[in-house]
């Protein structure tokens, strides 16, 4: 638990990965723009159905659905940065 919430090692990592990680920031901030702008469309085109004391059930599971999906973009987006530096950082990977 330690060395999860220890900057310092954060930090070595970032060293360590060099550009990989700021190639894999970007495209998780460009995820996350595509998935903001996909919400806004979802609750605009969904506006009509809301529903007094219940809000907007369609627009709440669709919106579920593609913030999951955009959820997994991220980690598979992270874990190909790792894999791609695991000789730099000291991961086996077979």
């Amino acid at each position: 638990f330690g060395s999860v919430i220890n900057p310092l090692v954060g930090l070595d990592t970032i060293r360590r990965m060099g550009i990989t990680y700021f190639k894999a920031f970007a495209m998780v901030i460009a995820v996350q723009f595509v998935a903001l702008a996909v919400g806004v469309v979802i609750a605009v085109i969904t506006a009509p159905l809301a529903l007094p004391f219940m809000g907007n059930i369609v627009a709440n599971f669709i919106s579920a659905t593609f913030s999951f999906y955009f959820n997994l973009v991220v980690a598979c987006i992270l874990g190909l940065s790792l894999f791609k530096s695991a000789d730099r950082l000291g991961i086996g990977v077979d």
